[in-house]
Order: C-alpha cells, then structure tokens, then sequence
C-alpha cells in the first residue's frame, strides 16, 4: 500500500516496525478513473480534462449521499476514528490550526508534519471543534468491536 512520507515518519519516530495503509472509496468510478491515470496522462488528454474526469467520477460515486472523510487509527489494540465532512475541509482545518499556532507563538516557523509537532495532542484537541470535525472518537479496543452501521466506520 501506499504510504505518505508523514505516515512514514511516524512510523520511525515511535519505532513501528510495520503500517498499514488503506485508502478506501464510497463507490467504483473514482477509483477507476485514478487507475487509468496511474502512469500518467496518455497522449493528448490535458490536466483540465482528467480533472473533469475525475470531478464527474467523485459526483457519481456520491450520488444521493453527502461528502465525507473517516479517518481510523489503530495501535497496541486502541484506535482513534476522526470523521469529517471531506477530506479538503480537514485538510484546511489542519493548515489553518497550525496557522493559528505559529502567530500564537506556539509552533515554530516552517515545515513540519503533523506527528513532528511538540504537542500533535493539543492541536487536535483544537481541530476537533472545527466545523469540518464531525466526530473525534477515541476506542477503548480494536477497530474490530467497532460495530457498523450505514454510513461509518
């Protein structure tokens, strides 16, 4: 699976010797069109044009239902679910959190990921009042117990 250099990261700085990754899609378009432009665009097709493509893709794979984003976590038999209303909304929530904190003074100027941050805890205490938060649900168990409904995860 594909990993983000942040997921990587996090790996490394709490001594994790394996992660999992999975990316999950509310219906077969989306995912389709993001196969077919694995590789690359083919010959004659523009970045606009794949972009429709994949906007009309998104569109139909939402049909009848709202955007959303879960995000789960689980480590040592304990797992986090974050819901949000999409996945931009979350990640401009992040972006303008850490804002907040560098002109606050509590961040440094820079690039950081998340996990890098001095105290990820409290910043995510702050996110998960946004609008774009939905859920922050902290399980005292695997993921596994987690009971299913229509809807989440």
């Amino acid at each position: 699976p594909y990993l983000t250099e942040e997921a990587v990261g996090v790996a490394r700085r709490y001594g994790l010797g394996e992660v999992r990754w999975y990316t999950v899609f509310g219906g077969e378009h989306t995912r389709a069109v993001l196969d077919r432009y694995r590789a690359g665009l083919p010959p004659g097709r523009s970045v606009d044009e794949a972009a429709d493509e994949l906007s009309r893709a998104t569109l139909t794979d939402l049909s009848g239902r709202a955007p959303h984003q879960i995000v789960t976590c689980e480590l040592d038999g304990h797992a986090l679910v974050l819901t949000g209303t999409d996945s931009s909304a979350l990640t401009g929530t992040a972006a303008a959190h850490a804002a907040l904190a560098v002109l606050n003074g509590e961040l440094p100027p820079g690039q950081l990921h998340f996990a890098e941050l001095p105290d990820p805890a409290r910043l995510a205490r702050r996110m998960a009042e946004a609008p774009a938060v939905t859920g922050l649900r902290p399980l005292d168990g695997p993921l596994a117990e987690l009971p299913l409904e229509e809807g989440i995860l």
